[in-house]
Formats: C-alpha cells, structure tokens, sequence
C-alpha cells in the first residue's frame, strides 16, 4: 500500500476518536473548569476580555452572538463554510498527521423535548494534507446539554464510539465520508465549501445533514436522526450572546483551521487563503454581521496565523489567512458593514452584486447568489454595486447602489427600460421645445445624447432613479435647415447595460417646396391634385407638380380614376399638410372588374368558394361576384369546395389562372367525387372503370363511375400466387364512399416426385398428396404408408424429403420407394433366415426388398429345455426375391432323455432299453417317469428321466452265507472222521 494512502487512513481513524470539543472539560478533579477561568463571566466579558492575546487558538470566522450594541440572538437551519486556497503549507504536532490541518464548520444545534432544552455540538470538517493536498471530510456530534453528557439514540451512517475527556468517558457520534470528492486530491486554487443544515422528520425528531462540495457537485455524506427525541421544537442552530451552554461552551458558530484531532496545533508557515462563514436568512445565505477570528469550542488550536479583514469579488466581507503574528481580535462588527436588502421582481433566481466595473466581465454570473422569497439580504463593505437579478429565463432586473457609510439599505429591482416619443416638431425659429423620455430603473443613471445636426440640447448627464422617472430633454434648432434630424439618447444603468432610444426631430419652416409625382402600370389618364391655402384659397393642378407652397398648405390628389371595366387606384395616402419639405409619389394600380363564378356536377351539400385574388398588390378572398382586381395578376380558387370531407369532395382541375381582360366572366368547373377505399392488398387489384381495364387503388372516383372488380389470380414469381375467394361489393356505381374488402388466399406450388401415391396429413385431415397450390402456412404431415399392388405385392416409401413442413414457399416432396415381395413360410416353428448377409427371423411369413438374397438356416428350436424340433427338409433353401415365393420347412420333435445323469436327445416314439451293469450280489432298476428293471424297453413321447437304484440281493447272500457255513463245519468233520 502506498505510505501516503496508509497515513491517510491513520489519519481519518486517529481524527475520528481524537476530535474533542475541547481538552478544558472540567473534571471530578477540579470544581472549576478551566472554560470558566479562559472565558470567565458572561460571554461578552469574556469574549471582548480575550481581545488582543497572542495565544494559540482555532483561527478564522466566529460569530458569538456579540455586536457593539450587546449581545444578540440569532437562530439558523443551515450554516456554509467558503474556504478558497491559493496555497498553505503546514506542521502539526500530531505524529500521524505531521503536514494536516483541518477546517472546521462548528455549530450548536439547540431543540427542546419534553420541556427541557438540549445543545448538541456538531462539527463538519475538512482534513487537508499540505503536502499532498489530499482532502477528506468528517463529522462529529457531542452532547453539550451538561457536564460529561453523552450522544446516545442517534442514527446515521457512522458509529458511537467513547473519548477520554479528563479521566471522563464521553461517548460521541462520527463518520467520514466514503462520496465522490472525498479522499482525493485537489488542484490549487481550490474552492471548498462545508454545509450544515438542520430540520425535523416527520415524527418530529431532529435530523442533521452533512455535506460539502469540492469541485464534484454537492454531496450529502451523512444524516443523523436524533431518534429519542420524537416530537422536538424549536430546532435550529443557535447563535446565543447571552448564555452558555449546560456544559459551559459558547452558543456560537463557528469556521476555523486547527490541528488535525486530538487537540492538536497546527503551526501555518505559509498560507494565503480566504475564509467566509455564512447562514441562511430564510432568503439566501449571508456573511455573518459580526465576526471575530478565533473559535472557542473546539479543543484542537492553530499557531502563526495571521488574519486581515478581506472584501470578496461580491464586495461581502471574508477574513484573509496569512503566516505571521497570531493576535486574537474582531474581524467586522455590525458599525463596519452594511446590510443590503434586495427585494426582487420575481419568486426565485440569482442575484449578482459585484463592484460596477467588474459587471464588465464576462464571467460575472460565478458570483451569482441564489435566492427564493422574492428577496435577498446581503452583508456588504462600502463601495458603488451594481446588482442583477435573473433566472433561467434570463436577465429579470437590474440596478445600482451606493453603499457609503454603515447602514441598512433597500433596493427594489424593476426591469430597466426607456421609452421616448417617436418624433418632435421643433421650428427653425429658435423657440426651445421639451419632450419627456421615461426612464424605469433604480439607482443612478448616466445619459448621453448625441444627433446627426446642429440641434441644440440641453439634458441632465445623470439622474437617481428610484422605479420610474419622466425626464425632460430640451432641443432647438434656430436658423436649422427644415428638415427630419435623428437624436440618439443613451441611458446607462451598469457597465454594459445600457438602452438606446431614437427621436426624430422634424425641423419645420414658413415656406416649403413641394414636389408631386406618379406612377402605374398601364397608360392611365393623369390625374389631379387639389391645394387647399391657409387663405383659404385653393388649385386644381394636374400631375406632376413641382411648386413653393405655404407653410400648412393641405393636399388632395386624385384616388381612383374610372373607365368603364377598368380603373386606376392608388393605396397611398392622398391628402395631408405641407409643413416642411415634401416629396411625394403616388403610385397607381391598374384593375379590371371581373366576374367569378363556378359550376358544380354533382349533388348537393357543398359550400360557396372565396377566391383568391390581388387586389393594390396584396392578396385578397371573396365570394363569387363582380369585383375589381389588379389588371394581369393572379387569381386561384379552393381546389376543393367548402363541405368536402368525410369521403365525399367536389374538386376543380382548373382552378387558378390570369385575369387577362376588363369585364372577364371566370368561371370554375367542379366535380362531385368519392373516396373509394381499397382493402391493402400485396398484389394488384384489376377493376372494369366505366368498362376500361385498370389498376384499382384507393382514391377519389367521380359519382356514377361504375366499377366491376375482376377476380384475377395473381403470379408475382413462379410457385406463388395469390387467389381472390370474394370480393365486396364486387359492382359498385359510386354514389357515396365505399370500402371494398377482398377477401383473398396467399397460395404456394407444393410438386410431388414420387412412383407411387403418397398420402399426407393437411391441417389435420388426411388427403392424397398430390403436385398442386397449398395455402400459405398449411401444415403438411406426409404418411410413410406401403402401397400394396396384391396382397404379396408392394411398394414401400424408404425416404421422405421433407416429410413434415409449413407451405410458406414454393416445396419439391421428394420419395424414394422399393418394391418388396411376401415370403410366405410354412413352419412349425420359427424361422431364421439369413437376407443378403444379414441375419432375421420370421413365423408364417415376412416382406423382402425385390432382389435380396436369402438362406434358410437350418437350426434346432427348443421348445423348452427338455423338447426341440430339428430341421429335416428346406424347400427351397436358397433364392433370390423377384417374385412372391412360399417356403416349406419339414421338422421332428426330439425329447431329452436322462438315464442316471446321462442325457440325450431321442425322437418321438423312440424305443429304448435300459441296461446297467452291476455286481452279482446286487440287484437293481430305473427310478423316474418310469419304474422298471433293469434291461426294460421304455417308448419315449416324452421328457424322461431316470435313476438306476441298486441294493443287495439278499437271498444270493443267504444262500451263499450258509455255503459258507456248512463248508468249516463239513471240514471239521472230516478231519475228525480222519482222526478216528
């Protein structure tokens, strides 16, 4: 991790547990607290008692509620800290923070709930490395209801935690910001502002908001709810010089650098930066009115700070930080500035105040203040404003101000305007002659009046102006030629803004040369003008004239000359007085009467037709009749009468033209038609119009036009169609407006290649497939099904392309069949065969491709483990399929046969003997199906199982026993008999 990243972090998490509102809380320890020997007695005492010290402290702009009249009350929902570096460098004394230092916007917010008062201290603040110049925010909240209280039922983004206050845990609220803009680097100058706003929700509970703006918008980055005071009043920021808090802090706001937590010190080695501290009137924010340059409630302290009383590009008054000697004094009081009240012309907007030479630069609307209420109050140095009020509709007012002393001052802001009459007579005699040029503005303004004569003109060069003013300009022109001269007067509110108004100033004399022309076209008899003397005489003269009349002498020229069907008329003025120098031309038009009319085919409903013609060179409507035109110009009636529509119109093709000669008879022909609507359809639609063959779209038909549609199948492209089902109405003679609907199918060419019939399911039902037109999007389902020529004949569909599809274009079915034959086999079991190379098995018969090879195999089948039928005779037992073929298979049963675990197979009816040998002494026979002795004859029909049982023979034993009895005995005998 990068060491400045890391130290950054050290930084905020030892800035959020070490932001202490002061390290001079006084303990269990000690009775007093050291607050009370710092600031001992009222506010004020203490307070004014600290002027002048050289100690360290939190510098910058405070406002304690003291003013040079006393101490004052003053209670805010919203305070804005302005700091702008140029550049700063910096030491602290905190060893996690050795380059940081923090601006601190310090306040305390005061509510009452359940009777009692409560002040929580809540401080937004800017961390700022010097070095790096990476900035973060943090905000804190202190209970300052009493000694040792604690922030407890607070909801916000951040967390509760505990400080050591003099051997007294205190818990505190703090969170840091995680917004755009924060933890980031900024770029010098940077303009940074700090915002802190109060309000209640809607249970009443008092809600603080934090935000702050560095170059990336406004960002709100923590609201705090005080969720165990439902119910609170009188919730705002509280500015108090008369009392102290329950634990003994000032009532005051405050926007100050110190240290960077912990109740460090920040040493400022070298800075020039400005500092404001504003709240919200309830208009717009203001500069505070009274301010001194240290802060009192915070514990951490700066070193080296110099502060100067500094007037912003606006003219407010901000506090300028320099590194230098560190005196604790008061910055403005109330009898230093001033306070401008603006009421404005509109709701809402901004309001500029800036010195009148800087309403030059273009980019003055930065210093724009927004405002609502109709008004704006701002606090302002001595010096000559100009002031501007606009919204997003633009500029709305404008006005200027002089601020000279100390005071209140009030403005109205009115839209700046002037306004003069249009033209003034003035003899040549000398005789002086006043007219009134009316100025809206407020504040002074500057004229200049300039003219392209000698006119003489007497005018003020500035006048205060406060909402309207007529003011008088004086001119003569003595011994002046008689003449129109034009003035220019210029009105200057601000630099740049300014109006301009023009006057004519008719210079008039006893005697005047007038001059008396015409023109036309055409050749037209001349005409006459009368001169009325201020004799009273007067003279009928023909023009042109060119003569030396009186000074008031009245003309009267000719206006219309008739002709019959043709007549000259002039639109100008012909009469008016001679009083300077006139030079006139008259210029005539040349008409003829004409006659407009028209004529209609058709029934009845329409309305009349105004025309369009000229008339002294403009155009003019009338209704049909006599009227008097401009000879050769153009005329144009409607193209369609008044009441067309709704499908029905009576339309001219010929309806504009020339009007050629006098006494002309126009007449315009109309035909009544209908609007035929023609259902949209992707091919063409063919109709007999009137018995001529055409296209039939939409459109207007002349009534009684007869139309025959014609059902013509449509190709566009091979293997597509479209085929009309209906028509309606499919003859029509136009007598009103019509819709014809057609009623048609989109159909494509489905082509069956296939030897045999080919079956298929359409829509659901099932047809013959066939080559032919299938509609669009029918869906088709062709069967796999055999088509038998005789019952052992026929022919089997091996492929289907495509088999199943939607008709949506043209489609080739393609079918590859066989032709297969029955193999009828007559067996008693059953049979396997071997079909070109390929093993199968059938019983009583099966379907063979023509041409297969086949083999009857000759095999055992058993019926069961004890029973099987073998093969004796094949007939045939090889062919090759061409034709229906029936195979015979003789067989013969065998049975399993066991004699004393000895099998084997015997056919039906065998005769077997059973035989075994055995000793003599023993005797023996078959146990099983059959009991019978040994060397028997048994007649297989069936399973047979038998066992040879064997046991003695016991009379063969008997016998021999006494054989071998009587033989010792018959031995003992004769030996005794040999003895004897």
């Amino acid at each position: 991790m990068d060491y400045y990243v890391l130290r950054e972090i050290i930084t905020i998490l030892v800035f959020l547990f070490s932001i202490i509102p002061s390290l001079n809380i006084p303990s269990y320890e000690t009775p007093f607290s050291p607050h009370y020997q710092f600031y001992g007695g009222t506010p004020s005492e203490c307070l004014l008692s600290r002027l002048g010290e050289s100690v360290k402290a939190p510098i910058g702009i405070a406002d304690y509620g003291i003013s040079p009249n006393g101490p004052f009350i003053r209670n805010t929902t919203q305070l804005m800290g302005v700091v702008k570096i140029y550049s700063l460098k910096a030491s602290s004394t905190a060893s996690y923070a050795p380059n940081s230092i923090t601006f601190q916007l310090n306040a305390v917010i005061s509510y009452q709930h359940d009777g009692k008062q409560y002040a929580i201290w809540v401080q937004n603040v800017l961390l700022y490395d010097t070095k790096t110049r990476n900035v973060v925010f943090v905000d804190n909240l202190w209970n300052f209801t009493s000694l040792h209280a604690n922030v407890t039922g607070v909801k916000g983004s951040g967390n509760i935690s505990a400080a050591d206050i003099r051997n007294h845990y205190i818990t505190f609220y703090y969170d840091y910001a995680e917004t755009p803009g924060s933890n980031v680097t900024v770029s010098l100058p940077a303009e940074i502002m700090l915002l802190s706003n109060v309000t209640t929700n809607l249970k009443g509970e008092p809600v603080v908001c934090f935000w702050y703006n560095d170059g990336y918008g406004w960002q709100k980055y923590d609201e705090v709810t005080l969720t165990n005071a439902p119910g609170s009043t009188n919730v705002y920021f509280l500015i108090d010089g008369y009392n102290y808090t329950g634990n003994k802090e000032y009532y005051d706001a405050e926007f100050v650098i110190a240290g960077p937590g912990d109740g460090s010190c920040v040493d400022v080695t070298s800075s020039y930066l400005t500092l404001r501290l504003e709240y919200w009137n309830g208009h717009n924010f203001q500069e505070v009115r009274n301010a001194f340059n240290f802060g009192s409630d915070t514990g951490e302290t700066a070193w080296g700070v110099k502060t100067s009383f500094y007037t912003s590009a606006n003219g407010e008054p901000e506090v300028l930080i320099t590194s230098g000697k560190q005196v604790l004094t008061q910055l403005w009081e109330d009898d230093q500035v001033s306070t401008l009240v603006i009421h404005t012309n509109i709701v809402q907007g901004n309001i500029t105040v800036l010195p009148e030479h800087s309403l030059n630069s273009p980019n003055y609307s930065v210093y724009s203040v927004p405002f609502r209420g109709g008004e704006a109050v701002l606090t302002i140095v001595q010096g000559e404003f100009g002031i501007i009020v606009s919204n997003s509709s633009g500029v709305a007012g404008e006005a200027n101000v002089v601020i000279s002393s100390p005071g209140i001052y009030t403005v109205s802001i009115t839209q700046f305007s002037v306004k003069a009459e249009g033209t003034v007579m003035v003899p040549n005699t000398g005789t002086e002659v006043e007219f009134p040029v009316n100025i809206t503005a407020e504040g002074v303004v500057r004229l200049s009046v300039t003219s392209n004569g000698n006119l003489s003109i007497s005018y003020p060069l500035s006048v205060s102006v406060n909402g309207s003013l007529s003011l008088p300009i004086t001119v003569s022109a003595k011994n002046l030629t008689p003449a129109v001269y034009d003035v220019i007067i210029n009105v200057t509110l601000l630099p740049g803004i300014w109006k301009v108004v023009f006057v004519k100033v008719v210079v008039i004399s006893d005697k005047y040369t007038f001059n008396l022309t015409y023109e036309s076209k055409g050749d037209m008899p001349r005409p006459y003008v009368v001169l009325k003397f201020p004799n009273g005489s007067s003279v009928n003269l023909q023009l042109p004239v060119s003569t030396v009349v009186p000074n008031g002498t009245v003309y009267n020229v000719e206006r219309v000359i008739d002709e019959g069907d043709v007549r000259w008329v002039t639109p100008n003025s012909t009469e008016g007085i001679v009083n300077f120098t006139t030079t006139l031309s008259i210029e005539y038009f040349m008409q003829f009467l004409v006659n407009f009319t028209f004529t209609v085919k058709g029934d009845k409903g329409y309305g009349i037709p105004y025309i369009q013609y000229c008339y002294l060179g403009h155009l003019n409507d009338t209704a049909p009749g006599l009227v008097w035109a401009d000879a050769y110009s153009k005329y144009s009636y409607p193209e369609c009468l008044p009441g067309s529509g709704n499908g029905e119109r009576w339309i001219s093709f010929n309806y504009s033209g020339v009007i050629s000669k006098p006494g002309e008879v126009i007449n315009t022909y109309y035909y009544n038609q209908f609007f035929v609507n023609v259902k949209e359809l992707p091919f063409p639609l063919y109709a007999l119009i009137n018995g001529s063959n055409t296209t039939l779209v939409s459109g207007w038909y002349n009534a009684s036009d007869v139309i025959e549609v014609e059902n013509i199948t449509y190709y566009p492209k091979s293997g597509e169609r479209y085929v009309i089902l209906s028509v309606s109405p499919p003859v029509i003679r136009v007598n009103s407006p019509v819709n014809i609907d057609v009623n048609y199918v989109k159909q494509y060419l489905v082509t069956v290649e296939s030897d045999i019939p080919l079956y298929a399911l359409v829509n659901g039902s099932n047809i013959t497939l066939t080559t032919g037109w299938y509609g669009s999007g029918d869906t088709i389902h062709v069967e796999n099904i055999s088509h038998y020529l005789n019952y052992l004949t026929r022919e089997v569909p091996l492929n289907i392309t495509p088999k199943d599809f939607v008709v949506e274009s043209p489609v080739t079915v393609k079918v590859r069949s066989v032709t297969q034959y029955f193999i009828t086999l007559i067996s008693p079991i059953p049979v396997k065969l071997d079909v070109n190379g390929s093993p199968q098995e059938a019983l009583g018969g099966l379907w063979l491709d023509s041409g297969s090879r086949v083999t009857i195999l000759n095999y055992s089948f058993y019926m069961s483990p004890f029973e099987k039928c073998i093969i004796t005779e094949i007939s045939p037992e090889t062919f090759n399929v061409s034709s229906p073929e029936t195979v015979v298979i003789e067989t013969e049963k065998e049975f399993l046969v066991v004699v004393d675990n000895v099998s084997a197979w015997y056919p039906y009816g065998y005769k077997l003997t059973l035989n075994a040998h055995i000793p003599f002494y023993e005797v023996g026979k078959f146990v099983g199906n059959f009991t019978v002795p040994v060397g028997s004859a048994i007649t297989v029909r069936g399973f047979v199982e038998e066992h040879l049982v064997e046991y003695i023979n016991y009379p063969l034993i008997g016998r021999a026993s006494s054989v071998l009895v009587i033989i010792p005995v018959l031995w003992y005998l004769i030996k005794r008999v040999k003895k004897h």
